[in-house]
């Protein structure tokens, strides 16, 4: 069987050779392993009479490669197909669904049920909304409610569902500015389609909305600077545009404001998640750095500017300190569940609001520990009279995501059968957390895993497998990301670290998001390269410490910002790499600032260095791989969505030249995709790539053909 009868049309591949019918009967077991996508919604309150835990979700039908949204009525229902909208090869994608009681269209008529959705078209992540109109025996029809070559994001519904909030640069391009659009008045566009509604917030710069206050007179929004600075607002939604910043002051034992090294008060510069309480109008609950180094969980009233500490470290009075960062939060009237990230591990807490009392809330037996993408209360429980339920969403190594339905107060776990997958056909690893110092002595951490046949309980130093291992060093994108150890990437990892028998070790260098705010920025601008030098600090001590390494085979991969740091690493390291695997990443600084989507720039300024200052510009020519591809003397494979608006396809072409001039054709592998962007969404591209990176490996890493 070869390349080009398994591989569907737009995928263009160069130097991959034919691949073998038993590499890919090896791999039919891998592609079964699918888990639904990180997105899900209970079922919307007018229709929860009869169901009130009905989830919706995305997942990938048997014979497609995309997702559509499905519907299970409750735990115990089978899944219900909800959309047939994205096909085949088109590159379509679904990002979020908002469920909503029904809207009136131009003439006055009343439409009943649906929902709003976010849908791409092509990989270019121009995100549109779309209107979801169910008619009889599964028919619908679509509306599209945003100009396409638009971004829109973050669809917030009201509490009186009679409007909704998004955010959307359709008034520049470039700015991303609030708007509030009424789902119960008919609007105005020339075809009752086209009306963006009022822009409640115009301003310069990306912001999203959050949540409407209990009596939807205000929104709460967030401005993205960057990942270290992200400041808040209560913004009228009656269109006055009347709006205020919401200032967390850090304060001393004495009570005092604490003033930085320019004499002005210090204040909190991250608030990450904001909502209302839904009792009382005048209290928010927020995700901030205040007073610490790590996001945490407090209250805030808007009347009197007081805040309570609720998770954070070192700050008295908190209500249940905890020094790792609280990722997102869901409310009712009774209780505030959260979920914290604990060195890459998701730890599920809950409070109740009557006494204050904060516990941990344990997973029963069979359900593992890893990583919760989701976590959400049905809207208005109380109301109808219902216990509190909490949706989970579990993703772990061991098995694919898959949501569970919690009943706060008894402790009891129902699982979505539904979502439910079986475990893998194929054996999985345990993975296990390493920590080394870099070259300044900062600690950094990886989890690493061995193929299945072997079990390492003990000191890697004193591990010896009966023949020296392969490596691949996996680096996450970014830069403000994280590996967490979860089924994502399913098929990076586990498949080669089977097929292959290598160690796959996943680091979290600095710049990493999870490790609190000073870590996160230790790479930023002239910095950039010191979480090179945590991969090179990382080659020293598996070489020297691991003994069940093997020295001459280590390889780099990663996509993205992670695909730059293979770039770098194969120009610093290129005598201690045997090769590398690249996906979408980034190859020259100033080039990328000037052709990424333009509404990026100004948020990628603040990390990578801004390109219109002179010598900034000269620091980010010197250390781009553009610059210094003749120095990259080992195999390399390539891989690039066509439609990438974050790293344009232009450059991977020029990148491509680069490399086969310096480094010769044949050690050059690519693979380049029609209707797929900056991440490939359909699920045959990724598996066909994933096969691709595998017949690299084997030849250029393990020097054998599978």
């Amino acid at each position: 069987m070869t390349i080009e009868n398994v591989f569907p049309r737009g995928i263009d591949t160069h130097n991959i050779p034919p691949i073998p019918q038993h590499v890919w009967d090896k791999f039919e077991k891998y592609r079964k392993a699918v888990q639904p996508n990180n997105t899900f919604a209970f079922e919307h309150p007018a229709n929860a009479g009869q169901h009130p835990y009905g989830l919706y979700y995305l997942t990938v039908p048997e014979g497609q490669t995309t997702a559509e949204v499905h519907y299970a009525s409750d735990p115990d229902a089978q899944r219900q197909q909800i959309t047939k909208v994205t096909g085949n090869g088109t590159g379509r994608t679904i990002a979020q669904w908002t469920p909503i009681p029904g809207d009136y269209d131009d003439k006055g008529q009343w439409r009943q049920g649906g929902a709003l959705f976010l849908m791409d078209d092509n990989g270019e992540e121009a995100w549109g909304i779309h209107r979801f109109l169910p008619g009889k025996d599964g028919s619908y029809q679509i509306e599209r409610w945003t100009p396409k070559k638009t971004r829109n994001q973050a669809v917030v519904l009201s509490h009186k569902e009679d409007k909704y909030a998004y955010s959307s640069n359709v008034g520049n391009g470039i700015d991303t500015n609030v708007y509030i659009r009424d789902l119960k008045a008919p609007v105005s566009g020339t075809d009752g389609r086209d009306d963006t509604g009022i822009c409640v917030l115009p301003a310069k710069g990306v912001f999203g909305a959050m949540d409407f206050s209990l009596d939807d007179k205000y929104l709460l929004v967030q401005q993205y600077i960057q990942i270290t600075n992200c400041p808040a607002f209560i913004v009228s939604t009656d269109g006055s545009q009347q709006c205020e910043q919401i200032i967390l002051p850090w304060k001393g034992p004495d009570g005092k404001e604490i003033m930085d090294e320019s004499d002005n008060v210090k204040a909190a510069q991250v608030i990450r998640y904001a909502r209302f309480s839904i009792t009382d109008p005048n209290l928010v609950y927020m995700v901030t750095d205040w007073m610490s180094d790590v996001n945490s969980l407090i209250s805030y009233n808007m009347k009197t500017k007081e805040i309570t500490p609720i998770t954070t470290p070192s700050v008295s009075g908190s209500v249940f300190p905890i020094s790792w960062e609280v990722e997102m939060t869901a409310l009712t009237k009774r209780h505030l569940a959260f979920v914290v990230n604990e060195n890459g591990y998701s730890v599920l807490y809950c409070m109740d609001l009557e006494s204050n009392k904060v516990s941990k809330v344990d997973f029963p037996q069979g359900i593992p520990q890893g990583v919760i993408p989701k976590i959400m209360f049905p809207k208005k429980s109380a109301e109808r009279g219902l216990p509190d339920m909490l949706s989970v969403e579990v993703d772990s190594v061991m098995s694919p995501g898959t949501v569970y339905l919690l009943n706060v107060d008894t402790g009891d776990w129902q699982t979505y059968r539904a979502t439910a997958m079986s475990r893998p056909e194929y054996d999985v690893s345990q993975q296990r957390l390493i920590h080394w110092k870099s070259f300044d002595g900062l600690p950094i951490s990886a989890f690493v895993q061995f193929p299945p046949q072997y079990y390492v309980s003990g000191d890697l130093s004193t591990f010896q497998p009966d023949q020296k291992l392969p490596v691949v060093i996996f680096i996450h994108g970014g830069p403000e990301g994280q590996y967490r150890p979860s089924f994502n990437p399913r098929l990076y990892l586990q498949y080669l670290c089977n097929e292959l028998g290598c160690v796959v070790i996943c680091p979290n260098v600095r710049g990493s998001s999870g490790y609190g705010q000073k870590f996160v920025s230790l790479d930023d601008q002239e910095k950039r390269e010191d979480s090179v030098k945590d991969i090179g600090a990382l080659i020293d001590y598996i070489t020297t410490s691991v003994p069940s390494i093997d020295p001459s085979k280590i390889s780099v991969m990663g996509r993205s910002y992670g695909g730059y740091m293979v770039f770098a690493c194969m120009i610093h390291f290129r005598d201690r790499l045997k090769c590398g695997v690249e996906t979408c990443g980034v190859t020259h600084f100033v080039n990328f600032m000037e052709t990424t989507a333009e509404y990026r720039r100004d948020l990628r300024r603040v990390e990578y260095g801004d390109e219109r200052i002179p010598e900034m510009r000269e620091f980010m020519h010197k250390i781009s791989p553009l610059t210094r591809a003749h120095e990259i003397n080992k195999p390399i494979f390539m891989s690039q969505g066509k439609n990438d608006t974050r790293v344009p396809y232009t450059e991977f072409l020029k990148m491509k030249a680069k490399l086969v001039e310096a480094n010769g054709d044949n050690k050059v592998w690519w693979m380049a995709c029609d209707n797929e962007g900056h991440i490939f969404r359909q699920r045959w591209v990724s598996e066909c790539n994933v096969v691709g990176m595998y017949m690299f490996l084997s030849h250029f890493l393990l020097e054998r053909d599978p």
